[in-house]
C-alpha cells in the first residue's frame, strides 16, 4: 500500500509539472506571436535586486556604471539586458530590463525555424517526462524550458555572449553558467563588496567564503582590491581582476557645497545589527549564528565615536555633524533584525541634533565625496570607497579583540580602542 500511494503521488507530480509547461510553452508562444524580434544581448546581468537597479541606482547609471573604460578589457556592454529579480512596475517600462532572462530571449530573440529545428531534433516525449519528477515549478523551469532556450541560443549565437552575475548567486548559479553551454558563453562574477571574508572567533580556518560551488563555472571574477584578489585565486575559481569598487552607481555625481568650513562632517555607516535569540512560531526560543554585529557592539562602535568625535571637535575648536548611513531599511518583522537599534537611532536623533539618519539608497560616492571623515565596522565596503577617493576613513572594532579582525586591511588602519581612534584623529585633523 505504501508504495502505490507513492507511485501516485510521483504520477500527480509528473502531471501537475507537465500542465505547468503546457502551459507557460503556450503563453510563450502567444507573447512571442506579439512581441518584435530583436537582436540577442552581447551580456545579460543576472541577480541584481530591485533595490540595487532602482533605489540605490537607476538604468542611466547603470548603463554609465557598466561603460566605465575599467570594465572595457573584461565585458562586453554594447548591448546590455539587465535581470532585476522584481515584478515592480518601473522594472516593466524600463528598456533593456526584465524578470526572467530566458523567457525574454525566448520571446525576443530566437527565431522561430530555430525553435522547430531543435524541437524536432531534441524534443521528445520520453527525454521530456524523465524531467518532471521535480517538486518545484523553478526545478521544472530551469531543466525543461530554460535548457530548451539556452540549447537554441546556443545554436544561433555567432559569438560568445557574455554572462554576469554577483557573489549573492555564489551558491547556485544560472543554468547557463554550467559547463555545457561555456562554448558560447564567459561567465563573470562581479563583486558588490570589498570581500568575501567572514568574521569569525576561529583564528585557525582558512578565511573567505566556500566557493566550491563555482569551479568550473566561472571565467573570471571583478573585485575590488589586491587583497581580495589574492584571497580567490588561492581557490581556483577563475582570472582574477582588481577593478576598484562596484557599487552599480555613477561616481561622478554633483556635489553640494558646503555650508560651514568650520565643521568636521562625519559620516559613519553601519551593518545592520542580528538578534542573539529568536523565537519559532511555536515559542521556542534559539540561538541565532554567533556575529560581530549584535546590538552591543553596533551601538558601542557608534555611540563611543560619538562621544570621541565631540571631545575631539571641542579641543579644535570645531562644530561636529555626523551623518549616519544605514545598510538598508530594515523591517521591523524580519525575525533576524534587531528591533532595539532603530529605536536607539530614533531617540539618539531626536535628543541629538549634531545627529542624524539619511535614506540607505543616496548615491554613496557623492555623500563620501562631501564628508571630512569616514567609519564604520569591519569591514563594510563604503570605507574603502572612501579611501579610493582620498577621504580620511577606518573602521571601528572597540573591544572586539576576540574576533579574527586584522589590524589593517587594503591600508585602511582598524581601531581596537578609543584612546587609538583619538590618535588617528589627531593625526588626521592637526592643529591649524
Amino acid at each position: 500500500m505504501p508504495g502505490f500511494f507513492c507511485t501516485f503521488c510521483k504520477c500527480l507530480i509528473t502531471l501537475r509539472n507537465f500542465l505547468f509547461i503546457s502551459v507557460l510553452v503556450l503563453f510563450a508562444l502567444t507573447v512571442k506571436c506579439i512581441s518584435k524580434r530583436i537582436k540577442y544581448p552581447s551580456l545579460i546581468f543576472y541577480s541584481l535586486t530591485f533595490e540595487q537597479a532602482f533605489l540605490n541606482s537607476n538604468p542611466r547609471q547603470l548603463k554609465s556604471f557598466l561603460e566605465e573604460k575599467r570594465f572595457a578589457r573584461y565585458l562586453n556592454t554594447e548591448n546590455v539586458l539587465w535581470q532585476v529579480r522584481s515584478w515592480h512596475p518601473r522594472r516593466i517600462a524600463s528598456r533593456g530590463f526584465t524578470y526572467d532572462a530566458s523567457f525574454y530571449l525566448f520571446v525576443r530573440c530566437v527565431s522561430w525555424n530555430s525553435i522547430f529545428l531543435v524541437t524536432k531534433k531534441r524534443v521528445n516525449f520520453r527525454n521530456l517526462f524523465t524531467k518532471l519528477h521535480h517538486r518545484y515549478f523553478k526545478e521544472i523551469y530551469a531543466a525543461v524550458f530554460e535548457s530548451f532556450v539556452w540549447a537554441i541560443t546556443c545554436d544561433e549565437l555567432e559569438s560568445q555572449i557574455h554572462l554576469v552575475t554577483t557573489q549573492s548567486q555564489f551558491r547556485t548559479q544560472p543554468i547557463n553558467f554550467n559547463k555545457k553551454y561555456s562554448h558560447k558563453s564567459f561567465r563573470t562574477m562581479m563583486w558588490y563588496s570589498i570581500n568575501s571574508r567572514g568574521i569569525t572567533r576561529d583564528f585557525a580556518s582558512p578565511e573567505g567564503i566556500n566557493l566550491d560551488n563555482l569551479k568550473g563555472k566561472i571565467d573570471q571574477q571583478l573585485v575590488w582590491t589586491d587583497t581580495h584578489g589574492a584571497l580567490l585565486r588561492n581557490k581556483s575559481v577563475g582570472q582574477v581582476h582588481v577593478v576598484g569598487s562596484c557599487l552599480f552607481q555613477s561616481s561622478h555625481q554633483p556635489i553640494p557645497p558646503r555650508e560651514n568650513s568650520d565643521e568636521l562632517h562625519v559620516l559613519f555607516f553601519d551593518v545592520s545589527p542580528v538578534r542573539e535569540r529568536t523565537l519559532d512560531k511555536f515559542g521556542t526560543e534559539s540561538k541565532l549564528q554567533d556575529s560581530l554585529y549584535d546590538y552591543d557592539f553596533c551601538a558601542k562602535i557608534l555611540l563611543r565615536s560619538i562621544s570621541t568625535l565631540d571631545a575631539f571637535t571641542k579641543s579644535r575648536g570645531l562644530s561636529l555633524k555626523v551623518v549616519l548611513k544605514p545598510k538598508r531599511i530594515q523591517r521591523l518583522n524580519h525575525f533576524n533584525y534587531d528591533v532595539r537599534y532603530q529605536d536607539l537611532l530614533r531617540n539618539l536623533s531626536i535628543r541629538e541634533p549634531r545627529f542624524s539618519v539619511e535614506s540607505p539608497h543616496l548615491n554613496i560616492y557623492t555623500m563620501i565625496k562631501s564628508a571630512d571623515l569616514v567609519l564604520g565596522p569591519p569591514y563594510t565596503s563604503p570605507i574603502f570607497v572612501a579611501s579610493e577617493l582620498n577621504v580620511p576613513s577606518c573602521y571601528l572594532a572597540f573591544q572586539a579583540n576576540e574576533w579574527r579582525i586584522h589590524k589593517s586591511l587594503d591600508s585602511i588602519p582598524v581601531y581596537f580602542s578609543e584612546e587609538e581612534f583619538r590618535e588617528f584623529l589627531e593625526k588626521k585633523f592637526p592643529l591649524k
